[in-house]
């Protein structure tokens, strides 16, 4: 990212030096009442020949004062001269990325006169750059045009170094249109930057260590908001702190909001659509390339951590299912079909909580099932080839606690070079656990209590396929007793001998049998309803298996 928002934010730095040199003209003049049309007719010169007469520029006012050294350039413009963009368009000498920028004020503090007018450096103790505004227009051409002038050979003819301690930009706005991406916009508000220590001279030319020739940055924004395209849900951040130098980032208040309450959304929707609602407090991010992802080309980076938030899912079995194939859209199918190019070698996961609850019309209420200190690590994110040919596998691993209870791993393994056939494998392993605490879930949703139950573990070993999956399934537990329930007019209510006949006849109340017997354990074969998502698969598999062993089938 260093060297893209180099090439990004360089016109800044520009149009900075270039109100230096108006300066240095105006102390020159100065004993004229006033010079400043020169002083502009000369910065228009520069900017001209600098940018091989690309772009031009306007300054509404440059106002100094002298005896405390300190200047203020208000309303400057510096936007590309069409003409000439056609005539380098056609010569292929035109770049990638075109600016539009405004800028309501720049100001300037503890300047030495005497330095400015009599020796070749300029030290500066503070710049603030006030309500700018950035427009960056991309375009990959087919011509690979590259400008061989850095800043400082532009400008090394007028002064030879100069130092900026502090450089503060507020009130920015950054907007990106993406050619390539049918005009894709995205825009930025509520920006500002905290840059130190700034050398332009030719040994800070190609400095890696610093940005935008500073030694320390910082890049803050704050307060984004926006809207889902269906309209359905808002996004919200509250904060993104970039170091450009390490190219890590801290995002702080992520949220995904859906509009309305639960009803609302569900009136919204012509088809079953799951509705979600997540946060996330605290996001890192090492070595992302921001300027690409936010303009649409690639997303790539080192790892992410994401540290503590919810997911909640909420399903209303009053929608009607779509009678549409979900076939093609398992986790690692998806991933293959995003157009944008992604590598991300770790995602890590910490002390989240994920809930999905269902509202089921035969009770007309909701169940809700919990995992609680969910942790997790992802690892070979990606869907570009070249890398999927040195490594196929996407592993995913987790551990959380089922409804605040048992310990619960799972490990899924997507392999990226089969996503046609949709190859995936499962393990999942289930700690003791006190089988009421999914009452919680069973009595709305399943229409059944769990009177008691002591679950020892549950096992799951499952490979699966577009269309099926097979697992073997071994389910340890004893002393179970359940209720079957109805919905009656004052609530859900008991069935008394139906509740017998289950628990006397039907289900076996332990596994295994006796202590001197085996565990009973399944083969599972299930076939997939094309309809169903790749979550219910998985389900509707371990939960054959444990009803097969509760039932000793």
């Amino acid at each position: 990212i260093q060297k893209l928002m180099k090439s990004k934010w360089k016109i800044i730095i520009f149009i900075i030096l270039v109100i230096l040199l108006a300066v240095y003209l105006y102390l020159h003049f100065r004993k004229s009442d006033d010079f400043e049309p020169q002083i502009k007719q000369k910065i228009a010169k520069l900017v001209n020949k600098a940018t091989n007469g690309l772009y031009k520029i306007d300054i509404g006012k440059i106002q100094i004062d002298i005896s405390n050294g300190g200047i203020e350039a208000q309303n400057i413009k510096v936007y590309p001269d069409s003409t000439r963009l056609q005539f380098l368009e056609n010569a292929k000498q035109l770049s990638n990325d075109i600016y539009s920028t405004t800028i309501k004020s720049i100001s300037i503090k503890n300047l030495s006169v005497i330095d400015l007018i009599k020796g070749k450096n300029i030290d500066i103790n503070e710049i603030t750059i006030d309500g700018s505004s950035i427009k960056i227009t991309h375009k990959k051409r087919n011509f690979n045009y590259i400008d061989t002038l850095n800043i400082y050979e532009k400008i090394s003819s007028e002064k030879q170094f100069y130092n900026i301690k502090k450089l503060f930009f507020t009130n920015a706005n950054l907007t990106i249109i993406n050619q390539d991406k049918n005009n894709l916009t995205t825009t930025i508000n509520n920006l500002s930057a905290n840059l130190f220590d700034i050398n332009i001279d030719s040994s800070s030319v190609n400095d890696s260590t610093r940005f935008l020739f500073a030694k320390r940055a910082l890049i803050i924004v704050k307060d984004y908001k926006s809207e889902t395209p269906d309209k359905l849900y808002k996004i919200t951040v509250d904060s993104v702190s970039l170091k450009p130098q390490s190219d890590s980032a801290i995002v702080f208040g992520i949220r995904l909001k859906p509009n309305g309450t639960k009803d609302e959304f569900s009136k919204k929707l012509t088809y079953l659509k799951d509705r979600f609602d997540l946060s996330i407090t605290k996001m890192y991010a090492n070595k992302i390339d921001w300027f690409n992802l936010i303009a649409g080309e690639n997303f790539q980076g080192e790892s992410m951590q994401i540290n503590d938030g919810y997911i909640h899912v909420y399903n209303d079995r009053r929608v009607p299912s779509s009678p549409k194939s979900k076939v093609g859209k398992y986790p690692h199918q998806l991933l293959m079909k995003l157009e944008l190019p992604i590598y991300l070698p770790l995602l890590v996961v910490k002390n989240l909580k994920v809930s999905y609850e269902e509202f089921n019309p035969a009770s007309e209420k909701s169940g809700t099932l919990e995992l609680t200190n969910v942790s997790a690590q992802v690892t070979n994110i990606t869907n570009i080839p070249s890398l999927i040919i040195n490594n196929s596998l996407m592993k995913v691993t987790t551990s959380s606690r089922l409804m605040n209870d048992g310990l619960i791993q799972a490990d899924f393994i997507f392999n990226l070079a089969k996503v046609k056939k949709s190859v995936f494998g499962l393990n999942i392993f289930l700690n003791k656990m006190d089988g009421k605490n999914l009452n919680k879930v069973t009595e709305n949703v399943g229409m059944f209590r769990v009177n008691n139950l002591a679950i020892d573990y549950l096992k799951a070993n499952l490979e699966g396929a577009n269309n099926t999956a097979s697992a073997n399934i071994t389910f340890a537990y004893h002393d179970l007793n359940i209720d079957v329930l109805k919905k009656a007019e004052d609530g859900i209510k008991k069935k008394g001998f139906l509740s017998f006949i289950t628990n006397a006849f039907v289900l076996k109340n332990t596994n295994p049998s006796s202590p001197n017997k085996p565990l009973r354990t399944y083969k599972i074969e299930y076939a997939r309803i094309p309809q169903k998502s790749f979550f219910n698969l998985i389900w509707k598999t371990i939960l054959e298996g444990m009803m097969m062993t509760v039932k000793g089938k």
